[in-house]
This record gives C-alpha cells, sequence and structure tokens, in this order.
C-alpha cells in the first residue's frame, strides 16, 4: 500500500511539473504579448503627440506670418490669433524674431531666447517635447515658433485613452495567464490520469493479482499505446501463468502411470509375491524406456523453447535424413501391414543433423501411429522458393477441424489420440525444433482421408 501511495505521489509531481511548464510558457507568451502591446501603445501615443506639436508649431508660424504682414513687422503685430492655435493643446507656444528673441509666449512658457533650444530649418523638433516652424513672409524668415509640450505632450483625453489601453492589455494578460494556469492543470491531469493507473495496476499484479488490467482505452496518444501494451502484457503474464500450472499437472499425470507401474511390480517382487522373471523385468525396463523418453522429450520441448537450444549447423540434405528415417522404421511399419514410400528431391540445408532427424522421426512415427492396418504412410521431400519442404502423409482417419488449431500444443491429444499410446509432446517438439531452424510446421487434414503435415526450412 506504501508503495502505491508513494508511487501516485510521484505522478502527481509529475502533474504539477508539467502544469508548470505550460504556465510558464504561456506566461512568457502572454508577457511578451503583453510587453509589445505597451511598448506600441506608448510609442503610437507619443509619434502622435510628436505630429500634433508640429501641427500646432505649423498653423501658429502661418497665423504670425500672417499678423507680420499685416503690421509691416513685428511692432504693433496682433499675436493673439497665433497665441490661440495653442488652445487645446497641452504644452506652450513662444514666438521669436529673426535674432532669436522673445516677442511673445502663451502661458506656461519656461524658456528665454533662441538658446532654449530652437532650431533652425522648418518643421525640426528640437527636444523629446519640442517642436519649432520658421515663419516665413514671401521668401524672408522673420521668426521661429516653438511649441513645447507638457509631461507627455499627450492631452488628457489622449493620457487616458493610452492609460486605458494599457490597463486593458495588463488585465487581459493577467486573465490569460490564469486561464493557461487552469487548462495547464487540466491537460497535465489528463495525461498523468492513465499514468496513476497503470502504477496502480502494475502494484497490482506485482502484489499477486494476474486479473488487474489498467483499461484506459481512452488516454490519449502514446500513452493509450502504453495502456493497451501494459494490458496485453498481462494478459500474456496470466496466460502463460495458467499454462504453466496446466503443464505441472499434465507432466504429473504423464510421470505418475509409469510410476505407478514400476512402484506396483517392485512392491511385488520385494514382498514375494512375484518371482522376478525375463517377462516382468522386460516390462519394469519397458517402463523405464518410457520414462526416459518422456524426460528426453521434456528436456528438448524446454531448450527448444528457451534461448540456449544449441544447435550444431552443418550442411545437410534433408532427402538423405528422411531416407534414412524411413529406412529404420520401414521394418516396424511392414510388422503393423504399413506400407512406407519416400518421393525425393535433393534439398541442401544448413541446420543441426541430429535435431532435424528428431523432427522427420517424430512426423512419420506419429504417421504410423494413426495409420490403420494396410495403410500408407508417403515422405516427400523437394525444394520450393526458397525453401526445403518435407511433407509426410497417412491415410489414417484424419483430424476434426476444430482440432487442427490445437495440434502442436503441449500434451494436447485429440479424441483419436485415445486408440493410440502417446504423451502428446512430439508434434509440439517438431514445432519448436522447425521454428529454431528459422522455418515453420503446419497441417491439413480431411476426415477419413489422412492428414499431411508439412515442414519449411530455408535453404543453405
Amino acid at each position: 500500500m506504501t508503495d502505491t501511495n508513494s508511487a501516485a505521489g510521484g505522478d502527481w509531481s509529475l502533474t504539477t511539473r508539467i502544469a508548470a511548464a505550460f504556465t510558464i510558457i504561456a506566461l512568457l507568451a502572454v508577457g511578451l504579448v503583453v510587453t509589445l502591446v505597451v511598448v506600441t501603445t506608448t510609442r503610437e501615443a507619443s509619434s502622435l503627440a510628436g505630429t500634433e506639436r508640429q501641427r500646432t508649431a505649423d498653423a501658429a508660424a502661418a497665423l504670425a506670418a500672417d499678423a507680420y504682414r499685416r503690421a509691416d513687422g513685428w511692432a504693433g503685430a496682433e499675436l493673439g490669433t497665433a497665441r490661440a492655435a495653442l488652445q487645446g493643446a497641452n504644452g506652450s507656444l513662444s514666438i521669436l524674431d529673426a535674432r532669436g528673441n522673445v516677442i511673445t509666449v502663451a502661458p506656461g512658457w519656461q524658456g528665454g531666447t533662441a538658446g532654449s533650444g530652437v532650431g533652425a530649418g522648418r518643421g525640426t523638433a528640437t527636444g523629446a517635447h519640442t517642436a519649432s516652424a520658421e515663419i516665413r513672409v514671401g521668401s524672408r524668415t522673420v521668426g521661429t515658433v516653438v511649441v513645447r509640450s507638457a509631461g507627455s505632450g499627450l492631452s488628457r483625453a489622449e493620457q487616458r485613452l493610452r492609460d486605458r489601453l494599457v490597463t486593458v492589455a495588463v488585465v487581459s494578460g493577467a486573465l490569460a495567464a490564469l486561464l493557461a494556469l487552469g487548462a495547464a492543470l487540466l491537460v497535465a491531469r489528463r495525461l498523468t490520469a492513465p499514468l496513476r493507473r497503470l502504477t496502480e495496476v502494475a502494484g497490482a499484479v506485482e502484489q499477486g493479482e494476474p486479473g488487474a488490467r489498467a483499461a484506459v482505452d481512452d488516454a490519449p496518444g502514446e500513452i493509450g499505446q502504453l495502456s493497451r501494451a501494459f494490458d496485453r502484457m498481462a494478459q500474456a503474464l496470466d496466460d502463460q501463468a495458467a499454462q504453466r500450472n496446466a503443464l505441472l499437472a499434465e507432466i504429473a499425470h504423464e510421470l505418475r502411470t509409469p510410476l505407478t507401474i514400476l512402484r506396483g511390480n517392485c512392491e511385488a517382487l520385494v514382498d514375494g509375491v512375484e518371482t522376478p522373471s525375463p517377462a516382468k523385468l522386460a516390462s519394469l525396463h519397458d517402463e523405464v524406456l518410457r520414462l526416459e523418453r518422456l524426460v528426453t522429450d521434456l528436456e528438448t520441448l524446454s531448450a527448444s523453447e528457451a534461448t540456449f537450444l544449441q544447435l550444431e549447423l552443418t550442411q545437410v540434405d534433408l532427402a538423405a535424413i528422411v531416407e534414412k528415417t524411413a529406412s529404420l522404421l520401414r521394418g516396424q511399419a511392414a510388422e503393423a501391414g504399413i506400407t512406407v514410400t519416400t518421393n525425393l528431391a535433393p534439398a541442401i540445408v544448413r541446420g543441426d543433423r541430429a535435431r532435424l532427424t528428431q523432427i522427420v522421426e517424430n512426423l512419420v512415427a506419429n504417421a504410423l501411429k494413426f495409420t490403420p492396418d494396410g495403410g500408407a504412410v508417403t515422405a516427400e521431400v523437394y525444394s520450393r522458393d526458397g525453401q526445403a519442404v518435407v511433407e509426410v502423409r497417412d491415410t489414417g482417419p484424419g483430424i476434426p477441424e476444430g482440432d487442427l488449431p490445437h495440434v502442436f500444443e503441449r500434451f494436447w491429444r485429440g479424441r483419436a489420440a485415445s486408440t493410440v499410446g502417446g504423451r502428446g509432446i512430439g508434434l509440439a517438439v517438431v514445432d519448436e525444433l522447425a521454428r529454431a531452424h528459422g522455418g515453420a510446421v503446419s497441417v491439413a487434414s480431411t476426415l477419413g482421408k489422412g492428414s499431411v503435415f508439412t515442414v519449411h526450412i530455408p535453404l543453405g
């Protein structure tokens, strides 16, 4: 329980980190946007104020020039209209003569002479908040108008508009940041919830609950794939555990019969109930050989399923192996009234001679076991599409369609096998050894007409 809680705490930490990362990225983006809005608004407002100052200076210069012409000089010139050009503007105005002496000022001017920073050219701003315009009569420059803005140079209305725009940008940025934080938390929880579930299920499987499953099919993207892969793995482990238990039970069953026979007969001999005889000892010897073959088959099956199966690879002709095997089993087949024939073409593969011989022996022995008296078994070898093919046909009763998928399972014996001996291991060994050589085995069967077992192994 402690492990699960600590794991959940770790997942929450991951949620926090993901949410924090998303939030930081969102804050950086929002901060950049707000900064750009504030800077752009301030810059545009300053540009607007500068344009307004220059417009005021140009208008005042035109009015002052008209007053100069009417009075034929600055003496007696009516400059009230020129000063009125400043009306509504946030600043002060000064009119200088050609020598730079102050002729008149509008309220708020704190300067004195041209030394205050009046520019020489028309329309030239002389400071951050100052604009000037020449007063020209004909082709002569008779003076200069200088307009200086107070503070930022914006009117109250313009300042209010600028301040409101900045406020809206800042508030919008704050709201966007909060929204980003909420969205980040939701997304982070959405991403880590399946991981928390996987952690809990993994802990449950570890504690001995093989049936536990994550079942989070709605998880997004790769996390969903991980969840489904975990469930498949858990199911495979559960199936393997069930198969392992079944295998142990089947091995115990297979061992029990010969051991029971040996024990009973040995006890009878020890107690003097029976007298040792060659026939009795031969019977006991057969049971020992039966146990030996069972153990050998189990070792082969276990080795073929594991990575430590060592194959001594050489160039081997499958036709020669089939011919030798068929020759060895013809005597046994003849006793049962079964004919063994071969149809062989050379097929060279790179494989382990002993293991390939075991494949052929198991297939031919299996065919003989299910072929009735007077039947026939045919072994054929040929090459096709880069593969060496071994086919073993029999004229037995055939295999029901429903049993075909189970033929190569360990210890599986169909309904027809109840009348013959066997342990249900031979074909499983064939399957494992064929795959160890990079090949495969398959079966086709028709009820009443027999079966065909086919092994494919790459040509060497």
